[in-house]
């Protein structure tokens, strides 16, 4: 029982270390007292997408948003990008890098647009050779719109609504993603206690036999000593 009982420590210690204390999450093994942070921190939103666009990660996106969709290019060996697709009907043409980045190209107007996905900053702009920066600020918008004759709201707009769905959506799996890690955390600690109540009734069993069995040579000592 002694050697079963130190086998059963260091199993215990095995499993809470690298499943409880240091679980795997967003592609790394971090102290559980970071996971959160990690799972709802802006500073993370970029680990967050580049982990959750990914093949594996595939079905959440299908489930989760009528914006987006994931899609990738190939070529003849092996899948070289990944990254969400937005909707024919929000924006054609546009796509989310893994990195956050939103890339929305209108090739038959010589436009592309480029805009973090996951902060508020102006949009790059490139009109032909020109190349502008766009944000929502009055003086922005009438300089943009005095250089190019386009409406900025244009494309401002578009960028706001696929950012707010965007970072939606990546808050609405990190949630889910979380669940499922505290879930599974739960479930480990429940079956280290279970083992260790296991290991606690067979030691009371064992024990309680000897005993038995002991008590019983004791009275057969007993019972010879006195017929001497």
């Amino acid at each position: 029982m002694k050697k079963a009982c130190i086998l059963l420590v260091l199993v215990t210690i095995a499993v809470l270390r690298f499943f409880v204390i240091y679980p795997d999450n967003l592609g790394a093994r971090t102290p559980i007292w970071e996971v959160k942070e990690r799972f709802f921190g802006d500073q993370y939103g970029t680990l967050r997408s580049e982990y959750f666009i990914s093949i594996n990660k595939r079905e959440m996106w299908y489930d989760s948003s009528k914006y987006f969709y994931l899609s990738y290019d190939r070529d003849i060996f092996r899948i070289t990008e990944v990254y969400l697709k937005v909707r024919g009907e929000v924006a054609d043409h546009c796509k989310i890098k893994a990195s956050g980045l939103i890339e929305w190209e209108q090739n038959d107007l010589h436009r592309h647009i480029y805009a973090d996905g996951l902060s508020d900053t102006p949009l790059r702009i490139s009109i032909g050779s020109d190349k502008y920066s766009l944000d929502t600020t009055e003086e922005s918008i009438k300089e943009f719109e005095a250089a190019t004759g386009i409406k900025a709201d244009e494309f401002l707009n578009t960028i706001t609504v696929i950012r707010s769905e965007y970072r939606k959506v990546l808050n609405r799996i990190s949630e889910m993603e979380f669940q499922k890690l505290c879930a599974r955390i739960e479930t480990i600690i429940v079956r280290v206690f279970i083992m260790w109540g296991i290991y606690i009734l067979v030691w009371v069993v064992v024990r309680a036999v000897q005993k038995n069995y002991q008590n019983k040579i004791d009275e057969s000592m007993k019972d010879y000593i006195e017929m001497e």
